[in-house]
């Protein structure tokens, strides 16, 4: 009995001594390990004039990819083209719509002098929201279809619409700023581009 008593004693004394032993070396003991952050998703700042575009294979609304490299720079593979004029829009934005007869002019203006006009949709569901649009607003210029927004965002723009003016080298001639009004404040930069 007495050795079941100092078995038992014993047992008393050393259990609480491997219990601690063992939470200190639990995780919920160890020294806090910080862990690096995240690094913050890059933010691009706005295309602006000077800055070389990014290039884009978009496809047409309908039809084949249409890849910017191929309308300027080197790689430009028709010589009749002296700039490329890019407009984001969406179907629901009021502005984007309202300029559309604007654009249409300016576009079939400019045609005969080398400006190659692209409408770039960044609707989410293009296939469902463009067929009518397109149909009811009378739009003949070609649409690219961006609803991912990754050229938007390649650009460094947040919200529509937006206009850039690309010269033959693949530079921004001309990007809208807050405040224009309409396609007329770079109708003279437009003429002198195209000369």
């Amino acid at each position: 009995m007495k050795i079941i008593f100092s078995v038992v004693v014993s047992l008393g004394l050393i259990l609480p001594v491997l219990a601690s032993a063992q939470q200190a070396g639990s995780p919920a003991e160890q020294p806090a390990v910080k862990k690096a952050a995240a690094p913050a998703a890059a933010v691009k700042e706005a295309v602006k004039a000077g800055d070389t575009v990014p290039m884009f294979a978009l496809r047409k609304f309908g039809g084949n990819f249409i890849f910017l490299k191929r309308y300027c720079g080197k790689t430009k593979n028709n010589p009749a083209v002296k700039a490329v004029l890019l407009d984001f829009f969406a179907t629901d934005c009021i502005g984007c719509v309202a300029q559309l007869p604007e654009l249409h002019s300016l576009a079939g203006k400019y045609a005969p002098k080398g400006l190659e006009t692209f409408l770039i949709s960044i609707d989410p569901k293009p296939e469902e929201v463009l067929p009518d649009f397109l149909k009811e607003k009378n739009v003949t210029l070609p649409v690219l279809t961006d609803m991912y927004r990754k050229t938007l965002v390649n650009y460094g723009f947040k919200t529509v619409p937006q206009t850039v003016l690309i010269d033959g080298d693949c530079k921004a001639f001309y990007v809208t700023k807050k405040g224009d009004k309409g396609y007329s404040a770079f109708a003279e930069s437009l003429e002198n581009l195209l000369k």
